[in-house]
């Protein structure tokens, strides 16, 4: 029997409801009570140099050894470098789940205690799922992520809804401990730099753009840049990690 690790998956099912957890962190925290089993998960999928495993928070691999730790090895999974292009992608992955990934070996590539086998079939094992923010909401209209980083608003689940006055937003980033950079270079910023932009056409109404910085995980450091009107009122953010020493 499968085990199902997403919460509320079968709420109003009739009949046998299989055991549930609701995150991988639930998981590991009830790892004895999971292992040898078969389970589902949904997270983030990462897959590069000393990178194979699931996690639930993207970038965030600092509670790995913890007993409820939010990350998942992929063990045994066969030819995964065909599923690197869904690095930092939200998945559904199937597999036994492995209380001591010390048992396949030791290697780079594991993140924290656990594992899960996905008997050297990848394609059978994971399904790209519709993207949703962490508290399981759509992603939210103004905020977008880049590749395999996250939007804004997925890192910061309450961020105000676009468009929002300048000193709102501000208020906001100061309060998760993101730095207020000064305003990068205009009109160019509007119109120039595509790599920054949001997506589609530049609005005619973007008049200064301004920039944020975080916090830092390993050569990454979280950075944003933000897109303002004519009115101070800022109506889009896009994710502009930085990345050193790679």
């Amino acid at each position: 029997m499968i085990v199902l690790i997403i919460g509320l998956l079968f709420a109003g099912a009739t009949g046998n409801v299989p055991s549930t957890a609701a995150t991988i962190a639930e998981l590991n925290r009830r790892r004895g009570e999971f292992d040898g089993k078969e389970v589902v998960v949904r997270g983030y999928l990462w897959v590069g140099p000393e990178q194979l495993y699931v996690i639930d928070k993207p970038f965030n691999t600092d509670d790995a050894f913890d007993k409820a730790s939010g990350c998942l090895s992929l063990l045994n999974a066969g030819h995964i470098e065909t599923k690197a292009a869904w690095t930092g992608k939200y998945v559904e992955i199937k597999g036994r789940f492995v209380e001591k990934n010390e048992s396949y070996g030791v290697s780079l590539m594991t993140c924290g205690w656990t594992g899960l086998d996905l008997h050297a079939d990848p394609d059978a094992a994971i399904r790209l799922q519709e993207k949703r923010l962490l508290d399981g909401r759509l992603p939210v209209e103004g905020y977008f992520g880049k590749g395999q980083e996250p939007s804004f608003a997925e890192k910061y689940p309450k961020a105000p809804a676009l468009p929002t006055a300048r000193a709102t937003f501000e208020k906001f980033a100061r309060s998760v401990g993101l730095n207020v950079a000064k305003d990068l270079p205009e009109p160019a910023t509007c119109i120039n730099q595509t790599t920054i932009r949001p997506p589609g056409p530049t609005p005619a109404a973007c008049a200064y753009v301004g920039k944020l910085n975080g916090h830092g995980h390993g050569h990454a450091r979280e950075a944003y840049v933000v897109f303002y009107d004519g009115r101070s009122m800022a109506y889009a953010v896009v994710t502009q990690y930085e990345y050193t020493g790679l």
